[in-house]
């Protein structure tokens, strides 16, 4: 199937409701190998498998030999011709042994051999990535190395989240290791990022004891975002803002979806932020 550009990722706090999406949420925490990304693929009316790199759908002609010659190789291309519904993705550590032949960041030790190891896989079909488990039976079954899966959580709260990103960041360090991959395969919009230990250290956040999921509050410039949306609601069916019994519904029903939509709080008396909008009206 087609070729398709693995996903661009950025880390926790470049997500679009910087990280309060991923709270509540199952997350795999992967690697991050310090390589080459490689996506492969097939077309179904030829015998042709794909080998691309990051951004593109072919590679240069080094890269493709250097692919073609890891030990891998072989069995990636029989996953291919079984699966040719997916674009499979691979890191390719580079290898040769000695301190001309090191990885691009320079952090994981040198290798004897260049080696592919197995990231993610994109089912065209089912349009998302396929579950780390998936992932691991067909490594498993093909006996390609897959990158190591150092845990899985359920975050309720920001700080509990950047805990998690500092506990697996000080491991990275002690073994060599880029950094981290955090994934969300189970939602409906499949959300990644990544973390890596080259990068500033995230400001402590105040700990608050409690397990249940906890959300940051909606800044108040977005409730009176959203209380300003009602009342255009309101004048647009002809009813009149000061009527609650009308408009207090529409607020409420406005202030639920922005903090849905960005993942903040439910909004404690949205009544007072209406009633301060209405004097703003007069």
């Amino acid at each position: 199937m087609p070729w398709k550009e693995y996903y661009d990722m950025g880390r926790i706090e470049q997500l679009r409701n910087s990280g309060r999406e991923l709270l509540g949420k199952h997350l795999f925490i992967t690697v991050k190998r310090d390589g080459q990304n490689i996506p492969v693929y097939t077309n179904p009316n030829t015998d042709f498998i794909g080998i691309g790199s990051h951004h593109k759908s072919v590679a240069d002609t080094d890269m493709q030999s250097r692919v073609k010659a890891c030990p891998e190789w072989p069995k990636v291309v029989e996953f291919m011709e079984e699966h040719q519904d997916h674009v499979v993705y691979f890191e390719h550590i580079m290898g040769g042994g000695d301190k001309y032949h090191k990885t691009p960041t320079r952090i994981e030790k040198p290798k004897k051999h260049s080696h592919l190891v197995l990231i993610d896989i994109w089912s065209h079909s089912q349009n998302k990535y396929l579950s780390y488990n998936y992932c691991y039976q067909q490594a498993h079954k093909y006996r390609i190395p897959i990158v190591d899966l150092l845990d899985a959580v359920d975050p309720m709260s920001m700080e509990e989240l950047w805990d998690i990103r500092n506990l697996w960041l000080n491991w990275c360090k002690k073994h060599y290791r880029e950094g981290i991959v955090i994934k969300d395969y189970y939602s409906k919009y499949q959300v990644f990022c990544k973390e890596k230990i080259d990068l500033p250290k995230r400001p402590k956040v105040p700990k608050v004891k409690d397990n249940r999921l906890q959300l940051p509050p909606m800044p108040v410039d977005k409730i009176f975002s959203a209380i300003d949306q009602a009342f255009e609601e309101v004048r647009r069916s002809g009813g009149d803002i000061k009527d609650v019994s009308v408009t207090m519904p529409i607020v409420a029903r406005h202030i639920a979806t922005q903090a849905r939509e960005h993942d903040y709080a439910m909004v404690r008396n949205p009544f007072s932020y209406y009633q301060e909008a209405l004097k703003n009206e007069m």
